[in-house]
Protein backbone atom coordinates (compact mmCIF):
# COMPACT_ATOMS: atom_id res chain seq x y z
CA UNK A 1 0.00 0.00 0.00
CA UNK A 2 1.20 3.29 -0.71
CA UNK A 3 0.50 6.64 -0.26
CA UNK A 4 0.72 9.60 -2.96
CA UNK A 5 -0.44 13.17 -2.61
CA UNK A 6 -1.77 14.80 -6.45
CA UNK A 7 -1.11 18.18 -7.07
CA UNK A 8 -3.45 19.51 -10.15
CA UNK A 9 -1.69 22.60 -12.48
CA UNK A 10 -4.16 24.13 -14.79
CA UNK A 11 -3.50 25.18 -18.46
CA UNK A 12 -5.00 28.31 -19.93
CA UNK A 13 -5.33 29.85 -23.25
CA UNK A 14 -4.38 33.31 -24.21
CA UNK A 15 -8.24 34.05 -23.37
CA UNK A 16 -7.77 32.84 -19.79
CA UNK A 17 -9.63 29.43 -20.73
CA UNK A 18 -9.21 26.03 -18.89
CA UNK A 19 -8.15 23.83 -21.65
CA UNK A 20 -6.02 21.35 -19.63
CA UNK A 21 -4.29 20.00 -16.53
CA UNK A 22 -0.88 18.93 -15.82
CA UNK A 23 -0.49 17.00 -12.76
CA UNK A 24 2.15 16.18 -10.03
CA UNK A 25 2.06 12.77 -8.25
CA UNK A 26 4.30 12.47 -4.65
CA UNK A 27 4.78 9.56 -3.31
CA UNK A 28 4.39 10.21 0.63
CA UNK A 29 4.40 7.21 2.01
CA UNK A 30 7.01 7.35 4.30
CA UNK A 31 5.36 10.74 5.22
CA UNK A 32 2.17 9.55 5.75
CA UNK A 33 3.81 6.30 7.55
CA UNK A 34 5.46 8.81 9.88
CA UNK A 35 2.66 10.93 10.78
CA UNK A 36 0.66 7.50 11.23
CA UNK A 37 3.43 6.75 13.68
CA UNK A 38 3.33 9.50 15.98
CA UNK A 39 -0.62 9.74 15.70
CA UNK A 40 -0.17 6.32 17.31
CA UNK A 41 2.35 7.56 19.73
CA UNK A 42 0.38 10.80 20.73
CA UNK A 43 -2.54 8.77 21.08
CA UNK A 44 -1.21 6.18 23.45
CA UNK A 45 0.97 9.09 25.29
CA UNK A 46 -2.42 10.70 26.06
CA UNK A 47 -4.46 7.98 27.34
CA UNK A 48 -1.48 7.42 29.72
CA UNK A 49 -1.62 10.37 30.85
CA UNK A 50 -5.04 10.38 31.67
CA UNK A 51 -5.53 6.97 32.82
CA UNK A 52 -5.56 5.42 36.29
CA UNK A 53 -4.21 1.92 36.27
CA UNK A 54 -2.68 -0.63 33.30
CA UNK A 55 -6.16 -2.35 32.78
CA UNK A 56 -7.58 1.34 31.77
CA UNK A 57 -5.14 2.09 29.29
CA UNK A 58 -4.21 -1.34 27.34
CA UNK A 59 -7.59 -1.87 25.60
CA UNK A 60 -7.21 2.06 24.27
CA UNK A 61 -3.49 1.09 23.68
CA UNK A 62 -4.47 -1.87 21.33
CA UNK A 63 -7.27 0.17 19.53
CA UNK A 64 -5.14 3.24 18.91
CA UNK A 65 -2.60 0.33 17.52
CA UNK A 66 -5.07 -1.42 15.24
CA UNK A 67 -7.31 1.61 14.01
CA UNK A 68 -4.00 4.20 13.07
CA UNK A 69 -1.42 1.30 12.84
CA UNK A 70 -3.63 -0.69 10.21
CA UNK A 71 -3.40 -3.67 12.48
CA UNK A 72 -6.36 -6.34 12.53
CA UNK A 73 -5.94 -7.99 15.87
CA UNK A 74 -4.05 -7.05 19.01
CA UNK A 75 -3.47 -8.60 22.35
CA UNK A 76 -1.65 -8.30 25.70
CA UNK A 77 -0.25 -10.51 27.01
CA UNK A 78 0.88 -10.46 30.76
CA UNK A 79 4.63 -11.97 32.07
CA UNK A 80 4.25 -14.56 35.15
CA UNK A 81 7.47 -16.13 35.46
CA UNK A 82 8.48 -18.20 32.69
CA UNK A 83 5.45 -17.88 30.68
CA UNK A 84 2.77 -15.12 29.27
CA UNK A 85 -1.00 -15.47 29.87
CA UNK A 86 -3.17 -13.92 27.11
CA UNK A 87 -5.18 -11.04 28.99
CA UNK A 88 -6.77 -8.77 26.71
CA UNK A 89 -7.46 -9.17 22.88
CA UNK A 90 -8.84 -6.90 20.14
CA UNK A 91 -10.18 -6.96 16.56
CA UNK A 92 -10.09 -3.88 14.31
CA UNK A 93 -13.55 -5.62 12.28
CA UNK A 94 -15.79 -7.40 13.97
CA UNK A 95 -14.13 -10.81 14.84
CA UNK A 96 -16.29 -14.40 13.98
CA UNK A 97 -16.57 -17.12 16.24
CA UNK A 98 -14.14 -18.95 14.94
CA UNK A 99 -11.52 -15.97 15.67
CA UNK A 100 -12.86 -15.42 19.02
CA UNK A 101 -11.89 -19.20 19.82
CA UNK A 102 -8.47 -19.12 18.77
CA UNK A 103 -7.32 -15.69 19.89
CA UNK A 104 -9.22 -15.11 22.66
CA UNK A 105 -8.14 -14.48 26.05
CA UNK A 106 -6.76 -16.47 29.73
CA UNK A 107 -4.43 -18.76 26.56
CA UNK A 108 -1.01 -19.31 27.85
CA UNK A 109 2.51 -20.02 26.30
CA UNK A 110 5.78 -20.75 27.59
CA UNK A 111 8.81 -18.93 27.31
CA UNK A 112 10.17 -19.01 23.41
CA UNK A 113 6.74 -20.44 22.77
CA UNK A 114 5.03 -18.30 19.90
CA UNK A 115 4.92 -14.65 19.11
CA UNK A 116 4.99 -13.27 23.21
CA UNK A 117 7.23 -16.64 24.36
CA UNK A 118 9.82 -15.53 22.01
CA UNK A 119 9.99 -11.32 23.35
CA UNK A 120 10.19 -13.30 26.49
CA UNK A 121 12.85 -15.24 25.95
CA UNK A 122 14.75 -13.12 23.87
CA UNK A 123 13.82 -9.47 25.60
CA UNK A 124 13.46 -8.00 22.06
CA UNK A 125 10.65 -7.03 19.40
CA UNK A 126 9.87 -10.17 16.85
CA UNK A 127 8.74 -9.34 13.61
CA UNK A 128 7.58 -12.42 11.60
CA UNK A 129 6.52 -10.87 7.37
CA UNK A 130 4.05 -14.13 6.92
CA UNK A 131 3.56 -16.12 10.22
CA UNK A 132 2.06 -18.91 7.41
CA UNK A 133 5.81 -19.46 5.90
CA UNK A 134 7.30 -19.90 9.73
CA UNK A 135 6.68 -23.83 10.66
CA UNK A 136 8.20 -23.19 14.19
CA UNK A 137 5.77 -20.95 14.78
CA UNK A 138 2.57 -22.82 13.55
CA UNK A 139 1.58 -24.47 16.71
CA UNK A 140 1.54 -21.37 19.11
CA UNK A 141 0.31 -18.84 16.25
CA UNK A 142 -3.46 -18.25 15.15
CA UNK A 143 -4.41 -20.97 12.81
CA UNK A 144 -4.46 -20.23 9.09
CA UNK A 145 -8.38 -20.15 9.03
CA UNK A 146 -8.24 -17.21 11.04
CA UNK A 147 -6.24 -15.23 7.93
CA UNK A 148 -3.87 -13.72 9.45
CA UNK A 149 0.04 -13.58 8.24
CA UNK A 150 2.31 -11.09 9.30
CA UNK A 151 2.84 -10.63 13.18
CA UNK A 152 4.61 -8.63 15.31
CA UNK A 153 5.33 -8.01 19.21
CA UNK A 154 7.35 -5.94 21.18
CA UNK A 155 8.05 -5.73 25.06
CA UNK A 156 6.70 -3.64 27.89
CA UNK A 157 9.43 -3.33 29.61
CA UNK A 158 10.60 -1.20 32.49
CA UNK A 159 14.62 -1.47 34.11
CA UNK A 160 14.98 -3.95 31.59
CA UNK A 161 12.68 -5.95 33.02
CA UNK A 162 9.68 -7.13 31.01
CA UNK A 163 5.86 -6.82 32.22
CA UNK A 164 4.58 -7.57 28.80
CA UNK A 165 4.14 -8.23 25.68
CA UNK A 166 1.93 -6.70 22.82
CA UNK A 167 1.19 -8.61 19.79
CA UNK A 168 -0.23 -7.91 16.94
CA UNK A 169 -1.61 -9.52 13.25
CA UNK A 170 -2.39 -8.45 10.27
CA UNK A 171 -4.12 -9.95 7.60
CA UNK A 172 -1.73 -9.33 4.81
CA UNK A 173 2.12 -9.78 4.77
CA UNK A 174 4.38 -7.08 5.57
CA UNK A 175 8.21 -6.66 5.16
CA UNK A 176 10.14 -5.74 7.97
CA UNK A 177 9.36 -1.63 9.30
CA UNK A 178 12.13 -0.43 11.46
CA UNK A 179 10.75 2.48 11.78
CA UNK A 180 7.71 1.41 13.40
CA UNK A 181 9.67 -1.24 15.52
CA UNK A 182 11.14 1.55 16.93
CA UNK A 183 7.93 3.59 17.55
CA UNK A 184 6.33 0.18 18.89
CA UNK A 185 9.33 -0.06 21.19
CA UNK A 186 8.87 3.44 22.51
CA UNK A 187 4.97 2.63 23.35
CA UNK A 188 6.20 -0.06 25.33
CA UNK A 189 8.61 1.81 27.33
CA UNK A 190 5.61 4.51 27.82
CA UNK A 191 3.82 1.69 29.36
CA UNK A 192 6.47 0.09 31.04
CA UNK A 193 7.13 3.56 32.50
CA UNK A 194 3.29 4.20 33.19
CA UNK A 195 3.22 0.48 34.98
CA UNK A 196 6.16 1.24 37.30
CA UNK A 197 5.17 4.95 37.93
CA UNK A 198 1.51 3.98 39.11
CA UNK A 199 3.44 1.04 40.79
CA UNK A 200 5.78 3.52 42.65
CA UNK A 201 2.57 5.43 43.56
CA UNK A 202 0.71 2.52 45.10
CA UNK A 203 3.57 2.19 47.22
CA UNK A 204 3.64 5.69 48.11
CA UNK A 205 0.23 5.30 48.86
CA UNK A 206 0.50 2.03 51.06
CA UNK A 207 4.03 3.77 53.28
CA UNK A 208 1.26 6.82 53.23
CA UNK A 209 -1.45 4.23 54.99
CA UNK A 210 1.01 2.60 57.12
CA UNK A 211 2.62 5.99 58.05
CA UNK A 212 -0.58 7.22 59.28
CA UNK A 213 -1.57 4.40 60.88
CA UNK A 214 2.22 3.83 63.06
CA UNK A 215 1.24 7.50 63.44
CA UNK A 216 -2.04 6.52 64.87
CA UNK A 217 -0.83 3.90 66.87
CA UNK A 218 1.85 5.54 68.54
CA UNK A 219 0.43 8.97 68.62
CA UNK A 220 3.40 10.65 66.96
CA UNK A 221 2.69 13.30 64.61
CA UNK A 222 4.94 15.22 61.45
CA UNK A 223 5.33 19.20 60.79
CA UNK A 224 7.24 21.31 58.94
CA UNK A 225 7.92 24.90 59.72
CA UNK A 226 8.60 27.28 56.97
CA UNK A 227 10.52 30.10 58.84
CA UNK A 228 10.02 32.88 55.98
CA UNK A 229 6.24 32.41 55.54
CA UNK A 230 5.57 30.84 59.59
CA UNK A 231 3.41 27.85 57.84
CA UNK A 232 3.12 24.94 59.84
CA UNK A 233 2.12 21.59 57.81
CA UNK A 234 0.63 19.11 60.17
CA UNK A 235 0.21 15.25 59.06
CA UNK A 236 -3.49 14.23 59.92
CA UNK A 237 -2.37 12.92 63.50
CA UNK A 238 -0.65 15.85 64.01
CA UNK A 239 -4.19 17.63 63.54
CA UNK A 240 -6.01 14.97 66.08
CA UNK A 241 -3.32 15.43 68.44
CA UNK A 242 -4.38 19.16 68.78
CA UNK A 243 -7.68 18.96 67.99
CA UNK A 244 -7.97 20.58 64.99
CA UNK A 245 -9.48 20.05 61.62
CA UNK A 246 -6.92 19.02 58.67
CA UNK A 247 -6.17 22.74 56.80
CA UNK A 248 -5.09 22.31 52.78
CA UNK A 249 -2.60 25.13 53.11
CA UNK A 250 -1.62 24.07 56.93
CA UNK A 251 -1.74 26.29 59.61
CA UNK A 252 -0.02 29.27 61.01
CA UNK A 253 2.65 29.68 64.07
CA UNK A 254 0.12 31.71 65.95
CA UNK A 255 -2.60 29.64 65.57
CA UNK A 256 -0.34 26.43 66.61
CA UNK A 257 0.86 29.22 69.91
CA UNK A 258 -2.91 29.40 70.36
CA UNK A 259 -3.47 25.66 70.48
CA UNK A 260 -0.15 25.98 73.49
CA UNK A 261 -1.47 25.80 76.96
CA UNK A 262 -1.64 29.73 78.22
CA UNK A 263 1.38 28.29 81.16
CA UNK A 264 3.37 27.05 78.57
CA UNK A 265 3.08 29.79 75.98
CA UNK A 266 5.73 32.14 76.31
CA UNK A 267 8.81 30.11 77.63
CA UNK A 268 7.83 27.30 74.59
CA UNK A 269 7.82 30.51 72.19
CA UNK A 270 10.87 31.49 73.44
CA UNK A 271 12.77 28.37 73.81
CA UNK A 272 11.96 28.03 69.85
CA UNK A 273 13.25 31.36 69.45
CA UNK A 274 16.47 31.13 71.12
CA UNK A 275 17.29 27.40 69.21
CA UNK A 276 16.48 29.04 65.37
CA UNK A 277 19.08 32.13 67.26
CA UNK A 278 21.95 29.68 68.65
CA UNK A 279 24.17 29.41 65.65
CA UNK A 280 25.56 26.33 66.88
CA UNK A 281 21.99 24.46 67.66
CA UNK A 282 20.53 22.22 64.82
CA UNK A 283 17.77 20.19 66.91
CA UNK A 284 15.04 21.77 69.40
CA UNK A 285 13.54 19.28 72.08
CA UNK A 286 10.99 20.16 74.34
CA UNK A 287 7.44 19.19 76.35
CA UNK A 288 4.17 21.62 77.01
CA UNK A 289 0.73 21.32 77.11
CA UNK A 290 -1.74 21.68 74.57
CA UNK A 291 -5.50 22.36 75.02
CA UNK A 292 -7.71 20.69 72.23
CA UNK A 293 -9.91 23.11 70.25
CA UNK A 294 -11.96 20.31 69.18
CA UNK A 295 -12.50 19.53 73.23
CA UNK A 296 -11.04 21.64 75.27
CA UNK A 297 -8.92 18.40 77.04
CA UNK A 298 -5.34 19.27 78.21
CA UNK A 299 -3.07 16.70 77.01
CA UNK A 300 0.63 16.44 76.91
CA UNK A 301 3.20 16.76 74.16
CA UNK A 302 6.77 15.73 73.32
CA UNK A 303 7.73 17.79 70.11
CA UNK A 304 11.43 16.88 68.91
CA UNK A 305 12.76 18.67 65.57
CA UNK A 306 15.62 19.33 63.24
CA UNK A 307 16.28 22.85 61.61
CA UNK A 308 17.26 22.83 57.90
CA UNK A 309 19.90 25.19 56.50
CA UNK A 310 20.35 26.76 53.65
CA UNK A 311 23.68 27.15 51.22
CA UNK A 312 24.76 30.22 53.32
CA UNK A 313 23.59 28.38 56.65
CA UNK A 314 20.84 30.21 57.59
CA UNK A 315 18.09 28.03 59.17
CA UNK A 316 15.11 28.33 56.84
CA UNK A 317 12.91 25.41 57.93
CA UNK A 318 12.16 22.86 61.07
CA UNK A 319 11.00 19.46 60.31
CA UNK A 320 9.73 17.40 63.42
CA UNK A 321 7.35 15.59 65.17
CA UNK A 322 4.68 15.96 67.79
CA UNK A 323 3.87 12.92 70.08
CA UNK A 324 0.86 12.97 73.15
CA UNK A 325 2.19 11.83 75.93
CA UNK A 326 -0.54 12.29 78.27
CA UNK A 327 -0.57 8.47 78.45
CA UNK A 328 2.87 8.55 79.58
CA UNK A 329 2.30 11.42 82.19
CA UNK A 330 -0.69 9.56 83.25
CA UNK A 331 0.95 6.38 83.96
CA UNK A 332 4.00 8.19 85.59
CA UNK A 333 1.78 10.15 87.96
CA UNK A 334 -0.46 6.33 88.91
CA UNK A 335 3.15 4.93 89.48
CA UNK A 336 4.25 7.89 91.56
CA UNK A 337 1.31 7.55 93.56
CA UNK A 338 1.01 3.83 93.59
CA UNK A 339 5.01 4.20 95.25
CA UNK A 340 3.74 7.26 97.47
CA UNK A 341 1.04 4.82 98.94
CA UNK A 342 4.01 1.98 99.29
CA UNK A 343 5.92 3.94 101.21
CA UNK A 344 3.03 4.74 103.77
CA UNK A 345 2.21 1.26 103.78
CA UNK A 346 5.86 0.63 104.29
CA UNK A 347 5.96 3.41 107.51
CA UNK A 348 2.12 2.07 109.06
CA UNK A 349 3.97 -1.88 108.96
CA UNK A 350 7.18 -0.46 110.32
CA UNK A 351 4.96 1.07 113.08
CA UNK A 352 3.15 -2.28 113.39
CA UNK A 353 6.46 -4.18 114.10
CA UNK A 354 7.71 -1.31 116.60
CA UNK A 355 4.28 -1.59 118.16
CA UNK A 356 4.80 -5.40 118.30
CA UNK A 357 7.79 -5.34 119.46
CA UNK A 358 6.68 -3.03 122.15
CA UNK A 359 3.73 -5.22 122.83
CA UNK A 360 6.42 -8.35 122.74
CA UNK A 361 8.55 -6.43 125.71
CA UNK A 362 5.64 -5.63 127.62
CA UNK A 363 4.49 -9.67 127.05
CA UNK A 364 7.93 -10.30 128.56
CA UNK A 365 7.92 -8.10 131.50
CA UNK A 366 3.94 -9.03 132.14
CA UNK A 367 5.58 -12.46 132.33
CA UNK A 368 8.53 -11.97 134.10
CA UNK A 369 6.05 -10.20 136.76
CA UNK A 370 4.15 -12.89 136.81
CA UNK A 371 6.85 -15.33 137.48
CA UNK A 372 7.33 -13.10 140.58
CA UNK A 373 4.12 -12.53 141.77
CA UNK A 374 3.97 -16.92 141.52
CA UNK A 375 7.30 -16.77 143.11
CA UNK A 376 5.93 -14.31 145.60
CA UNK A 377 2.70 -16.52 145.96
CA UNK A 378 5.27 -19.66 146.87
CA UNK A 379 7.00 -17.61 148.97
CA UNK A 380 3.65 -16.41 150.83
CA UNK A 381 2.68 -20.10 150.96
CA UNK A 382 5.98 -21.54 152.31
CA UNK A 383 6.08 -18.61 155.08
CA UNK A 384 3.09 -19.03 156.25
CA UNK A 385 4.16 -22.43 157.38
CA UNK A 386 7.25 -21.94 158.45
CA UNK A 387 5.55 -19.09 160.73
CA UNK A 388 3.07 -21.92 162.02
CA UNK A 389 5.83 -24.13 162.46
CA UNK A 390 8.29 -21.76 164.34
CA UNK A 391 5.45 -18.96 166.54
CA UNK A 392 4.55 -22.21 168.03
CA UNK A 393 7.94 -23.03 169.91
CA UNK A 394 8.36 -19.23 169.86
CA UNK A 395 5.49 -18.47 172.08
CA UNK A 396 6.43 -21.61 174.60
CA UNK A 397 10.43 -20.00 174.62
CA UNK A 398 8.63 -16.93 175.66
CA UNK A 399 6.36 -18.76 177.85
CA UNK A 400 9.68 -20.18 179.49
CA UNK A 401 11.33 -16.91 179.88
CA UNK A 402 8.69 -15.36 181.54
CA UNK A 403 8.84 -18.12 184.20
CA UNK A 404 12.26 -17.55 184.36
CA UNK A 405 11.98 -14.22 184.70
CA UNK A 406 10.10 -14.03 187.40
CA UNK A 407 11.57 -16.90 189.52
CA UNK A 408 15.25 -15.50 189.05
CA UNK A 409 13.75 -11.72 189.65
CA UNK A 410 16.03 -11.44 193.12
CA UNK A 411 18.59 -11.98 190.76
CA UNK A 412 21.87 -10.34 190.05
CA UNK A 413 21.19 -8.03 187.40
CA UNK A 414 23.06 -10.05 184.62
CA UNK A 415 20.83 -12.45 184.75
CA UNK A 416 17.70 -10.49 184.43
CA UNK A 417 19.14 -8.78 181.63
CA UNK A 418 19.96 -12.11 179.78
CA UNK A 419 16.50 -12.96 180.19
CA UNK A 420 15.32 -9.93 178.96
CA UNK A 421 17.69 -9.96 175.86
CA UNK A 422 16.88 -13.31 175.26
CA UNK A 423 12.89 -12.27 175.51
CA UNK A 424 13.61 -9.45 172.86
CA UNK A 425 15.35 -11.68 170.45
CA UNK A 426 12.23 -14.12 170.78
CA UNK A 427 9.84 -11.02 170.17
CA UNK A 428 11.97 -9.53 166.76
CA UNK A 429 11.62 -13.23 165.70
CA UNK A 430 7.63 -13.13 166.35
CA UNK A 431 7.70 -9.53 164.23
CA UNK A 432 9.74 -10.59 161.55
CA UNK A 433 7.56 -13.87 161.21
CA UNK A 434 4.26 -11.47 161.37
CA UNK A 435 5.76 -8.92 158.87
CA UNK A 436 7.05 -11.97 156.51
CA UNK A 437 3.27 -13.08 156.42
CA UNK A 438 1.80 -9.83 155.39
CA UNK A 439 4.44 -8.96 152.85
CA UNK A 440 3.66 -12.42 151.00
CA UNK A 441 0.02 -11.83 151.58
CA UNK A 442 -2.56 -11.33 148.61
CA UNK A 443 -4.55 -8.19 149.98
CA UNK A 444 -6.76 -5.80 148.43
CA UNK A 445 -5.21 -2.17 147.73
CA UNK A 446 -6.32 -0.39 150.48
CA UNK A 447 -4.53 2.78 151.30
CA UNK A 448 -4.01 4.15 154.89
CA UNK A 449 -2.63 7.46 156.45
CA UNK A 450 0.73 5.81 157.57
CA UNK A 451 4.82 6.56 158.62
CA UNK A 452 6.75 6.38 155.69
CA UNK A 453 9.76 5.64 158.12
CA UNK A 454 8.21 2.98 159.62
CA UNK A 455 7.62 1.08 156.90
CA UNK A 456 11.08 1.54 155.56
CA UNK A 457 12.71 0.80 159.51
CA UNK A 458 10.19 -2.63 159.11
CA UNK A 459 11.88 -3.16 155.27
CA UNK A 460 15.61 -2.86 156.91
CA UNK A 461 14.60 -5.15 159.34
CA UNK A 462 13.64 -8.04 156.54
CA UNK A 463 16.27 -7.28 154.39
CA UNK A 464 19.04 -7.00 157.47
CA UNK A 465 20.66 -10.62 157.06
CA UNK A 466 21.08 -10.15 153.61
CA UNK A 467 22.42 -7.02 153.44
CA UNK A 468 25.42 -8.45 155.85
CA UNK A 469 25.38 -11.03 153.72
CA UNK A 470 26.19 -9.26 150.94
CA UNK A 471 28.69 -6.72 153.24
CA UNK A 472 26.62 -4.09 151.98
CA UNK A 473 26.97 -0.65 154.41
CA UNK A 474 23.18 0.22 155.84
CA UNK A 475 22.90 4.08 155.98
CA UNK A 476 20.06 5.99 157.38
CA UNK A 477 18.65 9.49 157.13
CA UNK A 478 15.68 9.67 158.22
CA UNK A 479 13.34 12.85 158.74
CA UNK A 480 11.47 12.21 161.80
CA UNK A 481 8.84 15.04 161.14
CA UNK A 482 7.59 13.33 157.60
CA UNK A 483 3.82 13.80 157.43
CA UNK A 484 1.66 10.97 157.38
CA UNK A 485 1.08 9.99 153.81
CA UNK A 486 -1.93 7.84 152.15
CA UNK A 487 -0.53 4.44 151.73
CA UNK A 488 -0.58 0.64 151.46
CA UNK A 489 2.07 -0.16 154.03
CA UNK A 490 2.48 -3.73 153.10
CA UNK A 491 2.01 -2.99 149.09
CA UNK A 492 5.12 -0.48 149.91
CA UNK A 493 6.98 -2.58 151.43
CA UNK A 494 6.69 -4.98 148.50
CA UNK A 495 8.11 -2.55 146.35
CA UNK A 496 10.54 -1.22 148.90
CA UNK A 497 12.29 -4.69 149.02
Amino acid sequence: VRWVQNTPIPQRDAQGRLVAYDGLITNITSRKRAELLLAAEYAVTRDLAAANTLAEVIPLALEHLCQTLHWHHAAHWQVEGDQVRCEHTYWRMPPSARDLEVTGVARTLNSGAGLPGRVLADCEAVWVCDVALCPELAHDSPPPSAGLHCGCAFPIRFNRHIAGVIELYSRDARAVDERMLEVLGTIGVHLGQFMENKRAEEQMRQSDRLLRQSQAIAHVGSWELELASRRLTWSDEAYRIFGLEPQPSGVSYETFLESVHPDDRAALDAAYANSIQNGQVNTYETEHRVIRKSTGEVRYVREKCEHVRDGSGKIVRSIGIVQDITEQKRAARQLEEAFARLARRDLILKDMVRKLKASHTELKEAQLQLIQAAKLESIGTLAAGVAHEVKNPLQTILLGLHYLTCKFSDQPGEVTLTLQDMRDAVLRANGIIRELLSLSAETEFSPQPGDVNAVIERSLRLMHNDLLAAKVEEVRALDPDLPPVLMDASKLEQVFI
